[in-house]
């Protein structure tokens, strides 16, 4: 007897390991639409991508035209030529891509490199950011600090830390609440 629940123990806490590993959902093809929610961390690839509907857990994608629309309670990186996040992100987002939007409340950090990459005047930040890219315009609320490099930025929205910008050419439109440095051959 004593046996018999050693094993079914060590068969529970084997279980108990295991499992985190086995919860993720795998999809994948050349047109890939999620349309139902997930109740844990989704990995996505295909041509185009698109999550419309709620993940409780971390979503990972990549994609040529890569669309989210269903909010997610954890962490959203992406890689895809062109790149929408249009809902609200509990934690972290990091994203490569060609083309790149934001719009909602991302809860953390967000980490961009991209050729065009837009941040909605209705985006709300609550960590710092860090961008790179050919165009970069901010348009929304960042309540952490801004470090943004490229060609160019347009910062029409507003920046609660501090910034670090290293770029080309820089037109400030915004608000930048505290200190920083801004280096760029044109300022307007």
């Amino acid at each position: 007897m004593r046996r018999s629940l050693s094993i079914l123990a060590s068969s529970l806490l084997l279980m108990a390991v295991a499992l985190p590993v086995g919860a993720a959902t795998f999809k994948s093809g050349d047109s890939v639409s999620l349309t139902v929610p997930f109740s844990d961390d989704l990995y996505a690839a295909g041509g185009m991508v698109e999550v419309s509907e709620r993940v409780e857990g971390d979503l990972m994608v990549a994609g040529g035209t890569v669309t989210v629309t269903g909010d997610v309670t954890g962490d959203v990186a992406v890689g895809g030529g062109n790149v929408r996040i249009r809902s609200n992100v509990g934690d972290d987002v990091r994203v490569g891509g060609g083309q790149v939007e934001i719009r909602g409340t991302i809860g953390d950090d967000l980490v961009i490199a991209g050729g065009q990459v837009e941040i909605d005047r209705e985006t709300v930040l609550n960590g710092d950011v860090i961008v790179m890219g050919g165009m970069l315009t901010v348009n929304g609320t960042i309540k952490g600090n801004l470090r943004a490099m490229g060609g160019q930025l347009i910062l029409r929205g507003t920046v609660e830390g501090s910034v670090d910008i290293h770029v080309d050419d820089v037109k400030l439109e915004g608000l930048i609440a505290k200190d920083g440095l801004i280096v760029a051959t044109k300022l307007t």
